[in-house]
């Protein structure tokens, strides 16, 4: 004989609430009980709670708390059968996100320039408060004449500019900015930005280069600086003069100041020897001394050689959303094409489209989509033409980089 389960789990216990300016994150004591899940429900000001999800571990974070709006949160705990414990209620208000200036110099007229950047996804429309002061613990001291007008927008930031039109002779040495949401809720996470900053950042630390299958993975050391905003990164060829070596020529690539990492996919990788130098530059645009790594590429080229004298032209590949699309020119007399991969694994090309494999938008150019096409690595593509006799032409070869997923 079964005796149904009448009774509810005991409330939780113990329930916090720790805010950023990414969420509301809740957690709690699960009773020693039969409780099985928790029932998590959200309400801001007066409105009727509603059901904001489920959690099977005692813990829940809220990414849809609005800035600066208090929301009352109410848990119960569920046992199997489906009873409900009395509920437990928290408030919590989820933060501000923190304007974060990223460069104040003189503008053209002496009067000092700031732009700043905010997350995109939060409430700032209550404006912004910029203030000066003669350290960065005493920033919040002077308020300053701003009207901030938008630069740029970006899916996860805004950058924001102004002049600090009464900066006049002022001795004050650092700057910051509040955000303010729509009902007044202010950034609490200060972020100051050094003026007349001469002082370059330090360089950068633990730079190292790792060749990879699909280019070079670049990494290094967070900068203990708290004001570079940038990252400025040249990838070159080494050059010896006179017996020095050096790292010449090259691209160049900026990247945020807290960037750690770079993924290098230019070019294929064939073995050759590479360098990169990377230096940190601060909000006024001071430059650290550079850092220089050197690596020899991992050689990714088919052992196969791709005979020539093929009739197909225009031949590319690109990299679209993690597939490879290629394109060439309609050949006169050709009934059909063949796509071949080279398989790394096997020390083949192997055949992965046969067909008419028409471009949808002309009949100028042919086109295949390789959504199978393997990440992480250098792909290499043949294309060959078909005619009515069924005879093949010699192959076209192309090839492209594939970041790993991230």
């Amino acid at each position: 004989m079964t005796t149904p389960d009448t009774s509810a789990p005991g409330a939780v216990t113990g329930l916090a609430a720790k805010t950023d300016a990414d969420k509301v994150a809740l957690t709690w004591a699960a009773p020693t009980d039969d409780a099985v899940r928790w029932q998590v429900y959200g309400a801001d000001g007066t409105a009727t709670p509603a059901l904001l999800g489920t959690a099977t571990a005692a813990a829940y974070s809220d990414p849809t708390a609005k800035p600066g709006v208090t929301r009352t949160y109410t848990v119960y705990a569920v046992d199997a059968a489906g009873h409900r414990s009395s509920g437990v209620k928290i408030s919590a208000r989820r933060q501000v996100a923190p304007a974060v200036p990223v460069y104040l110099s003189p503008a053209a007229d002496g009067r000092p320039e700031l732009r700043f950047r905010v997350a995109a996804d939060n409430d700032h429309s209550g404006g912004f408060r910029v203030y000066s002061g003669t350290t960065a613990s005493t920033a919040r001291t002077n308020p300053r004449a701003c009207e901030p007008k938008e630069l740029l927008a970006t899916d996860t930031y805004i950058e924001y500019g102004c002049v600090l039109t009464d900066f006049g002779d002022s001795t004050d040495h650092y700057v910051t900015v509040i955000a303010v949401a729509g009902n007044g809720v202010t950034s609490t996470d200060l972020k100051t930005i050094r003026y007349d900053d001469t002082k370059a950042p330090p360089a950068t630390a633990g730079l190292t280069a790792t060749p990879e299958p699909w280019g070079t993975a670049l990494r290094w050391d967070a900068s203990t600086a708290a004001d570079v905003h940038a990252h400025w990164l040249r990838a070159g060829r080494p050059e010896t003069v006179d017996g020095v070596r050096t790292c010449a020529g090259g691209t160049t690539e900026v990247l945020d100041g807290d960037a750690t990492s770079f993924q290098d996919t230019a070019g294929l990788p064939d073995g050759e020897d590479r360098c990169w130098e990377v230096r940190a530059v601060d909000g006024s645009n001071n430059y650290s001394e550079p850092v220089t790594v050197y690596a020899t590429e991992q050689d990714t080229r088919p052992t196969e050689a791709t005979p020539p004298g093929s009739p197909i032209t225009g031949l590319e590949a690109a990299e679209n959303a993690g597939d490879v699309a290629l394109n060439w020119d309609t050949l006169d007399g050709a009934t059909s094409y063949r796509v071949y991969r080279w398989d790394r694994a096997t020390g083949t090309y192997e055949r992965i489209a046969d067909d008419a494999l028409e471009n949808p938008n002309t009949a100028q150019f042919r086109h295949y989509r390789d959504e199978n096409a393997p990440a992480g690595t250098a792909a290499y593509y043949r294309v060959t033409a078909v005619y009515a006799d069924g005879t093949e032409s010699a192959p076209a070869l192309a090839a492209v980089t594939l970041a790993p997923a991230s």
